[in-house]
């Protein structure tokens, strides 16, 4: 079991002096605080901690974006989404979607009677 440390709390101690001189480094505070053992690198942590305690943390990974279009290895859509992007077109020229199948079918039926 750990022992408990006899004496103030070292934490205490450098949140307390920095608290009175905010804008001190962590080597004056250590400085000043050396009679309790405290280290630049124990105050150099809380500071830290002090800056970070109560920021909203920032999520890590990949950022969320748009997540409509891809994109091939050269930048531009692929051909098979382009037709898609058409067809979509299509439709709204058409105003909706059974509309666009009936122009489909009429365009068919001429492509027949051509012998296309």
């Amino acid at each position: 079991m750990a022992k408990k440390r006899k004496g103030a709390n070292l934490s205490q101690l450098v949140r307390d002096h920095l608290s009175k001189e905010e804008n001190a480094s962590p080597k004056e505070v250590a400085e000043a605080l050396k009679s309790h053992g405290v280290t630049p690198a124990l105050v150099s942590n809380i500071k830290y901690a002090l800056k970070t305690k109560g920021a909203p943390s920032e999520k890590r990974g990949r950022p969320t974006g748009r997540r409509g279009r891809r994109a091939t290895a050269n930048g531009r859509p692929s051909s098979a989404y382009k037709h898609v992007l058409a067809a979509a077109d299509f439709i709204k020229s058409c105003g909706d979607v059974a509309s666009a199948r009936a122009a489909l079918d009429a365009a068919g039926e001429i492509a027949s009677a051509l012998g296309r």
